[in-house]
């Protein structure tokens, strides 16, 4: 195992997240037009507020159109990687 990375964990996350929205978007946009491009990001957000319980590598994401961050109060536990073994901080 190589060393541990929370890098590449947050971005194992948002690749993940953005791909099930990214795959509802019509394929027959086109970017390069400024109005489709427009609706391309209103699909993509609106895809986005409805995602829930998207399991990332550490927890679970569940967003809504006030909430963006998509994580509840205490999901996260403080721990410290220390000699390859992890604690609770």
């Amino acid at each position: 195992m190589g060393p541990i990375s929370l890098y590449a964990d947050h971005s194992w996350n948002q690749v993940n997240m953005i791909a099930k929205p990214l795959e509802k978007v019509d394929t027959k946009l086109d970017p390069a037009k400024e109005k489709d491009l427009e609706k391309i990001g209103v699909d993509l957000r609106n895809s986005l507020e409805k995602l829930k319980g998207a399991v990332a590598q550490n927890v679970v994401f569940d967003f809504l159109e006030t909430d963006y961050i998509g994580l509840a109060n205490g999901c996260y536990v403080p721990v410290v990687v220390q000699n390859g073994t992890w604690r609770l901080d």
